[in-house]
C-alpha cells in the first residue's frame, strides 16, 4: 500500500471518541450524586459518586456524548481501557509505523528539524510517565492528572512545531504525516506512547545483539565459563560481575551457549548491529 492510499484509508477509518477516564470525569463532582456505570455487557456500578471503586476510576473510560440523566441518576456508558487499547493497536499497528518512518525521513532535511524531533521524543517520554496511572496512588491522581494534561499539551505543541519546520523547509502547505495523525488527543497520546515503545524496542534489541556479538568474539571464554560453572545461574552471575553485562544480556549469552558462530552468522549479526545503531542514533538520549 502506498503512503497516499494508506493516509486516505486512515482518515476515513472509524475514530473512537472517548472523553476521559472516570477519575478525571468525577474529580469535581458532588460526592453524593447518584451514578449508574454501564458497559455494553451490563451495569457494573450503581451507587454514589464517592463510592466508586478506585479500580473503576482508573481503568474505565467514558464514551463521549452518551452520558445522560435518567430519573435523577446519571447514566454513564464506559469501556475498559484494555478493549480501547486493543482496537487502537489493531488500527495503528501499521499507520503509526508509517507516520514515524516518514518523520524519520524528514529529520534528514536539516539540523533544525532533527533538533525539533529530539524535543518531540523527550516530551513524548514525559507524557508517557504521567500516562501510566497504575504507578500513582489514588490520592495523588488529582495532581498527576493536571501534570499529565500539561505534558500532553506540550507534546502536541512540539509535534505541531516539528510539522511547521517541515512545511517551511519543503514548501509543503500540509505535511502528510501530520494530516494523518489528525487532532484527536487520544490518537496523539497513543502516538507519543508508540514513539517511546519503538525506542525501547530498539534499545532492547541493541542490548541483545551487543551481547551476542561479544559471545561470538569470545567463544573460548564463554565455553570455559560454562564448563567451570556449577549451573547456569552461577554462569550468569559471573558474566554480570566479570564483564558488566545486564541480567538480560547475560541470559542471552547463556541461551546461545551451544550455538556455533559460522562466518555468515557473524556477518548477519554485524549488519543488524550497524542497522540498529543507525536507527537508534535518530533518537536523543532519554
Amino acid at each position: 500500500m502506498t503512503y497516499k492510499i494508506w493516509m486516505k484509508n486512515f482518515l476515513m477509518s472509524e475514530r473512537m471518541f472517548f472523553m476521559m477516564n472516570l477519575f478525571e470525569f468525577f474529580e469535581n463532582w458532588y460526592p453524593n450524586t447518584s451514578i449508574v456505570i454501564e458497559t455494553n455487557k451490563g451495569e457494573i456500578f450503581n451507587g454514589l459518586a464517592k463510592d466508586i471503586p478506585s479500580e473503576l476510576q482508573r481503568k474505565y473510560w467514558i464514551k463521549a456524548g452518551q452520558v445522560r440523566n435518567s430519573e435523577g441518576r446519571m447514566i454513564i456508558p464506559v469501556e475498559h481501557e484494555e478493549e480501547i487499547n486493543q482496537r487502537l493497536e489493531e488500527r495503528n499497528s501499521i499507520s503509526f509505523d508509517d507516520v514515524l518512518q516518514n518523520i524519520l525521513n524528514d529529520i534528514e532535511i536539516n539540523a533544525s528539524i532533527k533538533k525539533a524531533f529530539d524535543v518531540v521524543v523527550r516530551s513524548a517520554n514525559d507524557y508517557c510517565y504521567y500516562r501510566n496511572w497504575d504507578s500513582f496512588p489514588i490520592e495523588a491522581l488529582g495532581q498527576r492528572n493536571k501534570e499529565r494534561s500539561m505534558s500532553h499539551d506540550i507534546f502536541i505543541a512540539d509535534i505541531n512545531s516539528l510539522s511547521a519546520l517541515v512545511e517551511e523547509a519543503t514548501g509543503r502547505r500540509l505535511v502528510p504525516w501530520r494530516v494523518a495523525l489528525g487532532d484527536d488527543r487520544v490518537v496523539l497520546g497513543d502516538f507519543a506512547e508508540y514513539i517511546i515503545e519503538h525506542w525501547k524496542k530498539l534499545t532492547k534489541r541493541l542490548e541483545f545483539m551487543e551481547a551476542i556479538k561479544w559471545a561470538q568474539d569470545h567463544q573460548g571464554q564463554v565455553f570455559y565459563l560454562m564448563e567451570h560453572s556449577k549451573d547456569s545461574l552461577n554462569a550468569k552471575i559471573q558474566l554480570m560481575n566479570q564483564f558488566s553485562f545486564s541480567k538480560f544480556q547475560a541470559q542471552a549469552i547463556i541461551d546461545m551457549r551451544v550455538r556455533l558462530f559460522p562466518e555468515d552468522e557473524k556477518e548477519k549479526i554485524e549488519n543488524e548491529l550497524q542497522d540498529l545503531l543507525e536507527q537508534i542514533n535518530c533518537f536523543p538520549e532519554l
